[in-house]
């Protein structure tokens, strides 16, 4: 399914706050803005659409005084009208480029552009970051040297919610509660406070998948309020696209470790090395049954012992450097974390049915949407109801749907039956086989009214609007042009002299249908 301009534009959205995240979402001296400022600008940002963007400095000021502005909305791509149009460069000329690129990927733009000028192309009113964007996106990237990775230093944040490591890890083994097997693995999700080792949330789950993820995430939030950013690994749920959209809804930044560089991470890998040597011996030969059972000891001994014991690089006790700074955490409202959680994704409404499919579930739309595109959003917890969105508003809530024992005829629409073929006669259709055959035979064209006296719906109307001296309303308008699709087609003469006795008999206050019946009648007696 093709991706619509506006999710397309909250992806570009996402991924300029996850370059300025670094600067927006911490308090720093100085001297450390300017460090992190410099990394920022020295580092290649992978983009949405895959290839490698070098942010300058300028774009990186507009980034983050539009984002001051007005948040994530204000990172939004204001497009232009020309956007993907080749306006200073032809198909020719970049094909030209392209292959100079690919047969030494070590040219630079400079090179290429005085090569083509030298084959005789005229490059001055190319310019070497258009020239350069269109290589790229072409897949003819310049090749870059990298220098040899460094060894890993001890770093740590001076203050608490700063930075957040979260990670996965197998927990011990439990009865299944399903009954398939014996015995099936728990899994551990975790945050800590990278400035006090504070494990602000840990719970076991079964699964490592993204509800339990944000369930977990959520739960933290709540109790320690607001991180500033938050630091993983590379697995699937931290780089899915819906981790990405909870982390920018609440101005969280998202740093990653270096891929097959566990060391990176250090604290998370030694946080979860202290579980296992504390809590899973005990945990395990304490006669544990159920998921429940599990978390209730997890929990106790993070607040009984790990919490309260001293770390060795702190000097002293996790809890005892949080409550230092206690009173500066950032609390979050329960309306925003829950809004901000929410999953989303795009979907087709079913042409015929109106039905949306989403998780192995379906959920009933209005039939206007039928066929549209639009966007879901659910709450991980729940999934009962869905909520639709289009163009970044708002539709409608749309529950989940169970298949009924019989249809439901009331819901279908009311189509009336096609007009039978020959009967009726429409005045476009009617003036335009005159002019053709008029032009055929060389003759001058008259109009309809004047060649045959068969009555079209607006002559129809006229007629009784004449005759009954009124205007008609909608509902009469309707009866009279079913009339004529059904009766049609309709003799002026003989329609307005019987519309006309009925008048001199009856009077004009009567229903239309009473008319209508009497030139019926009328034309059956002939």
């Amino acid at each position: 399914m093709r991706k619509d301009d506006e999710e397309k534009r909250r992806e570009l959205a996402e991924f300029r706050f996850g370059v300025i995240a670094p600067l927006v979402c911490g308090s720093y001296e100085r001297g450390e803005r300017e460090i992190i400022r410099r990394a920022i600008l020295a580092k290649a940002h992978p983009a949405p659409d895959g290839q490698d963007w070098q942010v300058s400095e300028r774009t990186l000021r507009k980034w983050i005084a539009e984002h001051r502005k007005q948040g994530l909305r204000g990172l939004y791509d204001r497009r232009r009208k020309t956007r993907g149009i080749y306006t200073s460069i032809d198909e020719k000329t970049l094909e030209m480029a392209k292959k100079l690129r690919e047969e030494l990927t070590s040219r630079s733009i400079k090179q290429i552009l005085h090569q083509l000028s030298v084959d005789g192309v005229d490059v001055s009113k190319i310019s070497k970051t258009t020239l350069n964007m269109h290589l790229n996106r072409l897949g003819a990237k310049k090749e870059k040297p990298y220098s040899d990775q460094g060894a890993h230093q001890r770093w740590q944040k001076p203050h608490i919610n700063q930075l957040w490591q979260t990670d996965c890890s197998d927990g011990i083994w439990l009865p299944d509660p399903t009954g398939l097997k014996k015995v099936k693995q728990t899994a551990l999700i975790t945050f800590i406070d990278d400035c006090s080792r504070l494990c602000t949330h840990g719970e076991f789950y079964w699964t490592e998948q993204l509800p339990n993820l944000l369930d977990c995430f959520n739960k933290a939030v709540i109790k320690r309020g607001r991180c500033a950013e938050i630091y993983s690994d590379n697995g699937s749920i931290y780089r899915s696209k819906q981790w990405k959209s909870v982390c920018a809804e609440l101005a969280i930044g998202q740093r990653f470790a270096e891929k097959q560089r566990p060391a990176g991470k250090g604290k998370c890998e030694r946080h979860f090395l202290t579980i296992q040597r504390g809590f899973y011996n005990e945990a395990q030969l304490s006669g544990i049954q159920t998921l429940q059972e599990l978390n209730e000891f997890f929990w106790a001994w993070l607040d009984e012992r790990y919490h309260r014991e001293r770390h060795e690089s702190l000097k002293q006790s996790p809890l005892a450097r949080w409550q230092q700074e206690e009173d500066t955490i950032e609390r979050i409202s329960p309306e925003v974390i829950q809004e901000a959680l929410k999953l989303r994704t795009y979907r087709k409404v079913d042409f015929k049915t109106a039905l949306i499919r989403l998780n192995g579930k379906q959920y009933q739309a209005s039939k206007e949407l039928g066929g549209e595109t639009i966007q879901a959003r659910w709450h991980f917890e729940s999934s009962d109801e869905i909520e639709v969105w289009k163009g970044g508003t708002f539709v409608e809530s749309a529950k989940c749907f169970i298949a009924l024992a019989d249809i439901d005829y009331s819901k279908r629409p009311k189509r009336e039956a096609p007009p039978e073929p020959g009967r009726f006669v429409l005045e476009s259709s009617k003036n335009y086989r005159l002019r053709v055959v008029a032009k055929h035979k060389g003759t001058t064209f008259t109009s309809a009214t004047e060649r045959n006296d068969l009555l079209t719906e607006s002559e129809f109307l006229l007629l009784v609007t004449e005759a009954l001296e009124r205007a008609l309303d909608d509902e009469e308008r309707a009866n009279c042009a079913k009339f004529l699709r059904t009766n049609g087609p309709v003799c002026r003469d003989s329609a307005k002299c019987d519309l006309l006795r009925c008048i001199a008999q009856k009077g004009r206050g009567l229903h239309i249908n009473i008319y209508l019946r009497r030139i019926e009648n009328q034309r059956r007696q002939r």
